[in-house]
């Protein structure tokens, strides 16, 4: 007769996952038996499957969800099953939360030597830092982005600025900047801003 194991679930990671897009989720805890099911089970009582369930040992699973069943706001628990029927319950919620949304996605051209001053927006549905600092590349040398603000509802602004540098040709400088939402959710978003180099005097006269 087959020996029965009482799955145990310790933790998982990460605990906030995008509606929009799903993700991967490490379980850790003892007794999982190879290949458990691991269902997703909403405030209403219903049950979503996981895409696809990896077992690694019995104290470490991982599995992968869609979209499918998962709605922002709506908190989900996990339940693992072993084959022989056991299962169990994880104690807190899996978080179903919206990551920060870009909807400034360019930024318009610069000038030699000018001042420069635009809004770099986020949307989240919670709290939302966009980083002082870029995540890749560089910006043009006397240009910062300032602190986050709060001007309304769930837009969230930083707003880059300051005095572009002289060039004497047009200059493309490319960075990514990141925004973290409260729950530790992170987007990046590739932006650039190009300077031309005005008009030049030649210092002749006509």
């Amino acid at each position: 007769m087959p020996t029965e194991t009482q799955p145990v679930i310790s933790s998982f990671t990460p605990t906030v996952i995008d509606a929009d897009t799903g993700g991967t989720i490490t379980i850790t805890g003892q007794n999982f038996a190879s290949i458990p099911k691991v269902e997703l089970q909403r405030a209403n009582g219903a049950f979503q499957s996981a895409t696809s369930v990896t077992f690694t040992s019995a104290t470490t699973i991982s599995f992968t969800t869609g979209t499918a069943g998962l709605t922002n706001g709506q908190n989900v628990r996990i339940l693992v099953t072993n084959p022989d029927g056991n299962a169990a319950r994880s104690g807190t919620d899996l978080v179903v939360s919206d990551g920060p949304v870009f909807t400034t996605t360019s930024l318009p051209n610069g000038e030699s030597a000018t001042s420069y001053s635009q809004n770099i927006d986020v949307v989240g549905d919670s709290a939302v830092t966009i980083s002082t600092t870029v995540v890749s590349g560089a910006l043009p040398a006397g240009i910062t982005i300032g602190s986050t603000t709060n001007p309304s509802g769930n837009t969230y602004r930083a707003v880059i600025s300051g005095t572009m540098p002289t060039i004497t040709s047009t200059t493309v400088y490319s960075f990514t900047v990141r925004a973290t939402d409260a729950q530790g959710q992170t987007t990046d978003q590739a932006l650039s801003i190009t300077s031309t180099a005005g008009i030049q005097n030649s210092g002749g006269f006509c």
